[in-house]
């Protein structure tokens, strides 16, 4: 049985090209409003891109780090959306710290509005480098995935509308780079995955049903990892729906 998932929405990002002004890197709190996870329902926006993926070359700066390490950030928001001010939470890398610092300045959140009027505000988030039942580290968010292990569930396995991957399966395979090994070694074949998808469209489990080796079942786990996806639904209802999603590898 599966515990139930407190999810807070997504949050998500466009690429801005205004040259608006360098953010500001502060190590003291700033008067915004700051939203906790029961507000953040307006950053919701199916049509933009994962905030997360921004994330997934943090793994790679960490490459080599044998030790699990946990991130948190506080960003500041402006009333046109625009992100004016960052602060660290929890680090303990200076690199992916300007790797972050970097990255925010391209970031734009849809403003917030309090009483019909836009405002000031902040919020949290934070990731962590971690290492799954295989052994290899990854980078997971941890602020939008809280389980409450009070609560249960349902999961379903079939539903009026199924689970679909936003932008179609390509979406997954343009995540996949083909393993180094798997292409030595000559290795084809389809890889099945497990994954949970949750109300909002995001994966809160996912695991190998089979395999292929080569690198190609933690490629094919990662890339589903990182896609967004459609919710079920159940009589108009979104819901929480266990789908299997095959990857084939193939050389050409």
């Amino acid at each position: 049985m599966y515990k139930k998932y407190l999810i807070l929405p997504a949050l998500f990002f466009i690429i801005s090209c205004s040259g608006k002004d360098k953010v500001e890197i502060i190590d003291s709190g700033e008067d915004y409003l700051h939203l906790s996870e029961d507000m953040i329902d307006p950053f919701a926006n199916p049509s933009l891109n994962s905030f997360w993926s921004d994330m997934i070359p943090v793994k790679d700066i960490l490459a080599g780090e044998k030790e699990e390490k946990v991130f948190s950030y506080r960003l500041y928001i402006g009333t046109d959306g625009n992100v004016e001010k960052i602060m660290v939470l929890i680090s303990s890398s200076e690199d992916v710290n300007d790797y972050i610092f970097d990255k925010v300045n391209d970031w734009q959140f849809k403003p917030y509005r309090e009483n019909g009027k836009a405002a000031k505000y902040s919020f949290d988030f934070s990731f962590k480098y971690a290492k799954d039942e295989n052994g290899k580290y990854w980078i997971i968010p941890t602020n939008n995935m809280q389980m409450d292990s009070a609560t249960e569930e349902t999961v379903y396995v079939k539903v009026d509308e199924m689970p679909f991957p936003v932008g179609g399966l390509n979406s997954i395979m343009e995540k996949i780079t083909y393993p180094e090994e798997a292409k030595k070694e000559r290795i084809e074949g389809r890889v099945f995955i497990r994954a949970v998808i949750n109300k909002e469209g995001l994966v809160i489990d996912a695991e190998i049903l089979k395999g292929i080796g080569g690198g190609c079942n933690e490629a094919a786990l990662q890339a589903v990892k990182e896609t967004r996806f459609t919710p079920g639904r159940k009589n108009g209802v979104p819901v929480n729906v266990e789908v299997t999603v095959p990857i084939l590898f193939k050389l050409h």
